[in-house]
């Protein structure tokens, strides 16, 4: 299908209470370089050329009044998945492609969101991955003592935004009932076959304190 006639939407999901990042306000609704998380976020979307929607979840819905009219605004839900389900069920009958993001990773890159949607020309899931370079242990339950060390190579990190097709995509999480940790294992769980691309380094989700301070010197270089 020609890019021009397929059309794409984006949900990002900012429902969460991002507790471990400190400050009064949920993570999403604080400040890199005199502008809102979201701000940022929502921006690298409304700037990309093959986006033609863009769908924001969250439960801050004061939070909202401000931001672009084109954005459509929908309510969260008590769990990740119950939000981005809310998310999907507000896109346009005639989406082809949707593309799910974390509010908090505000440096993703138009070069990434064409990658995403390129490999969606070809396949139903597209998942931005990175490999671990650190020694990777599994430890016990009291998260202190290591139990064995594991081979590194056999595991991978994904970011968002994930890519898929609408249609699948909006069934598997219908049929969804177990938590999930992303948008991908819900995708795996309906028998989907996901399809991965090398992400970004500098798409760095904000969790920490620390991590404020790395994404705006990922924004000013």
């Amino acid at each position: 299908m020609d890019k021009s006639i397929k059309r794409n939407s984006v949900i990002i999901v900012a429902a969460g209470l991002g507790q471990r990042a400190g400050g009064i306000k949920p993570k999403q609704w604080q400040t890199i370089l005199g502008k809102r998380i979201v701000d940022w976020t929502i921006s690298k979307f409304l700037d990309h050329p093959l986006i033609n929607e863009i769908v924001l979840v969250t439960n801050n819905i004061d939070e909202t009044k401000n931001l672009p009219n084109e954005v459509i605004i929908v309510k969260g839900g008590f769990e990740r998945s119950e939000s981005v389900l809310n998310g999907l069920l507000m896109v346009s009958d005639n989406i082809s492609s949707v593309l799910i993001h974390d509010a908090v990773r505000p440096c993703v890159t138009s070069k990434l969101i064409s990658s995403i949607i390129d490999g969606l020309e070809v396949f139903d899931c597209v998942i931005p991955v990175l490999p671990i370079t650190d020694a990777l242990w599994e430890i016990d339950q009291s998260k202190i003592n290591l139990v064995k060390s594991l081979d590194r190579g056999t595991f991978i990190t994904a970011q968002t935004p994930q890519g898929f097709n609408r249609k699948k995509i909006l069934k598997a999480y219908k049929n969804n009932f177990f938590k999930a940790a992303d948008d991908a294992a819900i995708a795996v769980k309906a028998g989907m076959k996901v399809s991965t691309i090398v992400g970004e380094p500098s798409n760095i989700k904000i969790t920490q304190p620390t991590d404020f301070k790395l994404a705006e010197l990922y924004m000013e270089n």
